[in-house]
């Protein structure tokens, strides 16, 4: 049962049109991490209606739980550009009282090496998150003014914690849904915005870990080389963006398995969508993820190329 004999746990969260792009991680986790692998359960927090959650629980260590905002919150373009699904992070804090190590990671990743180690680099401090440079904070609150946000500021993107961590793990988890509920309107990149504001509040001192955990899919393939985890972040996705050889046969994989066909998070021009479906080309994968030809011509073409030749990135 899970949790039950593994001390380990790996954390996604996802609404429903993300499921995809869960199913594509864990597939890269069981390839290229699999003494992390063996040794954890997978745990996926989505929405209730979500109907591709048969699909993610035929990959085996892997637990799908419903989840809802536990407290009343106000609905702003924020919550709808990111979806209630982002703030199921915070539940890693109280997994903590289950399991002994934490790894929380985004969908839209591409785990490339071993990452059971991991927690080796955090024995002391119980936490470790990437450094970012974004400032999360746009406006002065009474309630941050004493909180510097816009300095050593740390991705919520990929989160590692073990249950050495110095602080009681329900208060920071109802720290978190708390002042996220309170300073929705008032935050920008909302989960990001309220890890670091925990960490400043409960004096934690994470562990910066190497940007090769957390290596955006847009820097050099040198780079992309040395990656432990690929992060395709902001609008600059790999299913509508780039071509990455085995991101793309993991999609296949998920078609194949009967999951949903991505369509409504592409913003695809309406004229190719329509001539897609007019031919009947919708169906197939290569479609499916190849950018709008007729919006941008340039990267489709280059996708092709990479697509017909199998290059890695």
């Amino acid at each position: 049962m899970t949790g039950k004999n593994k001390k380990i746990a790996i954390v996604f969260a996802m609404n429903s049109i993300y499921t995809f792009c869960a199913y594509v991680s864990i597939k890269s986790i069981i390839n290229n991490s699999p003494l992390l692998y063996e040794k954890a359960d997978i745990i996926v927090f989505t929405d209730s209606s979500n109907p591709d959650k048969k699909t993610l629980a035929t990959i085996g260590n892997v637990k799908v739980i419903d989840y809802t905002f536990p407290l009343k919150i106000k609905e702003t373009s924020t919550i709808n550009r990111f979806s209630y699904l982002s703030f199921a992070r915070y539940e890693c804090f109280n997994l903590l009282n289950t399991y002994e190590k934490i790894i929380y990671l985004d969908s839209d990743i591409l785990v490339q090496q071993e990452l059971l180690n991991i927690f080796d680099l955090i024995e002391n401090s119980g936490i470790g998150l990437t450094k970012e440079k974004v400032n999360v904070k746009v406006c002065a609150n009474n309630e941050l003014e004493n909180i510097n946000l816009e300095k050593d500021t740390f991705n919520s993107g990929f989160i590692v914690l073990t249950n050495k961590l110095r602080v009681n793990f329900k208060e920071i988890t109802d720290f978190c849904y708390t002042k996220t509920a309170k300073l929705i309107e008032q935050i920008y990149l909302p989960d990001m915005a309220i890890i670091n504001f925990a960490i400043k509040y409960f004096n934690l001192i994470p562990t910066e870990l190497s940007m090769i955990y957390n290596t955006p899919a847009s820097l050099s393939t040198k780079a992309l080389k040395k990656a432990a985890v690929i992060h395709s972040l902001g609008h600059r996705k790999f299913w509508n963006y780039y071509y990455f050889d085995e991101w793309y046969k993991y999609y296949t994989q998920w078609i194949k398995d009967g999951g949903t066909p991505i369509e409504e998070i592409r913003k695809d021009s309406k004229i190719y969508r329509t001539l897609l479906k007019k031919l009947s080309l919708d169906k197939f994968v290569f479609f499916q993820l190849c950018p709008d030809i007729i919006k941008n011509p340039v990267k489709a073409l280059r996708f092709f190329i990479k697509y017909v030749f199998s290059i890695k990135y």
